[in-house]
């Protein structure tokens, strides 16, 4: 993940005020914490800044361990509620 650059900015927010409008102010004033915008690959993600530097700490194997984890959970979870 990247900041974007001030071209691709000046074009996510032009895109995004045709989409939202004048809504697009509660996105960027926010008074509870502060979100930022990223860029992966071809994808801009909204987070907060506490996330994205926790996300930044974890490696892509770790994350990808968590996931398979918190998958495998979720199944379990499931066949165990709807096996009777």
């Amino acid at each position: 993940m990247r900041i974007l650059t001030d071209e691709e900015m000046k074009v996510f927010f032009t895109k995004l005020a045709d989409y939202i409008g004048p809504n697009i102010k509660y996105l960027i004033d926010r008074s509870d914490e502060t979100y930022v915008f990223r860029l992966l690959k071809n994808k801009v993600y909204y987070m907060s800044e506490n996330i994205m530097k926790f996300a930044s700490n974890i490696g892509r194997d770790e994350l990808f361990q968590l996931l398979l984890l918190l998958l495998f959970w979720e199944l379990n979870y499931f066949f165990l509620i709807y096996q009777n």
